[in-house]
C-alpha cells in the first residue's frame, strides 16, 4: 500500500489502524455522511485546537464498571489520556495493549474479546439511582 509505505518512512507503523480510518474516510464521498462529519468537527475542534473536553465529567462514570482499552501506539489520541481517564474514574480498570494503534480491538481482536468477556463475566452491574446521580452533578464528585 502506497500510503502504507509512505507513513513508515516517517517512523509510523500502520497497523489495522490504518485499514479503518481509510473505511471512514471512504464513507465520506456520501454528502450526508460528510456534512454531518464536518458538522461534528467543526463542533468539537477549532484552530486552537480541541474545543470539547470530558475530562471534568469522567469521575460520573464511577458510577458504572468501567474499562479503559488503550493502544500503547496509538497515533490519535496519546496514551496519557489512557492514564488522565483511568485516574479520573473511580473504580475503573485500565488495559493497555503494548503496540497497539487507536484500534486495539482489531490489533488485537483475540485479546480484546477475551478481555471484555471476562470483564462482563466478573463484573456486578450498577444500578441506576437518580438521587445519587443528582447529588454527583450538583456536587461535581
Amino acid at each position: 500500500m502506497a500510503v502504507g509505505g509512505a507513513l513508515r518512512k516517517v517512523g509510523f507503523e500502520p497497523g489495522a489502524d490504518l485499514a479503518e480510518v481509510a473505511r471512514g474516510v471512504s464513507s465520506l464521498s456520501d454528502a450526508q455522511r460528510r456534512q454531518a462529519f464536518v458538522r461534528t468537527v467543526r463542533s468539537v475542534v477549532s484552530v486552537a485546537g480541541q474545543r470539547v473536553n470530558a475530562t471534568d465529567r469522567l469521575y460520573l462514570a464511577g458510577q458504572v464498571p468501567t474499562l479503559v482499552v488503550w493502544g500503547t501506539k496509538d497515533p490519535v489520541i496519546p496514551v496519557s489520556h489512557a492514564h488522565a481517564a483511568h485516574a479520573a474514574i473511580p473504580g475503573s480498570r485500565l488495559e493497555l495493549f503494548e503496540g497497539c494503534g487507536h484500534f486495539p480491538q482489531l490489533d488485537a481482536p483475540d485479546r480484546f474479546a477475551e478481555l471484555l468477556h471476562g470483564f462482563i463475566a466478573g463484573t456486578e452491574p450498577a444500578r441506576y439511582d437518580r438521587a445519587r446521580l443528582r447529588a454527583a452533578l450538583r456536587d461535581g464528585a
